[in-house]
């Protein structure tokens, strides 16, 4: 089976950056998207078939949605 993005024993990076509206007086609805990522992540990185050859990462940025009016 060949593995890409694998050479040889030299892991690639994937990183993942989300904008997400933690906080705000608009809408907070992003926190309800960070545990489905990190579950989704674990369950990547515990299937060895799935992006071999690759550390993926995950971080987010408020993005503190406001209403404008």
């Amino acid at each position: 089976m060949r593995h890409i993005g694998c050479v040889g024993n030299i892991t690639k990076e994937i990183r993942l950056l989300g904008l997400l509206p933690i906080t705000g007086k608009a809408w907070t609805g992003g926190s309800a998207v960070k545990l489905p990522v990190k579950l989704a992540l674990e369950d990547i990185r515990a299937n060895g078939s799935i992006l071999p050859g690759y550390n993926i990462t995950y971080d987010f940025i408020d993005s503190q949605v406001r209403c404008v009016q």
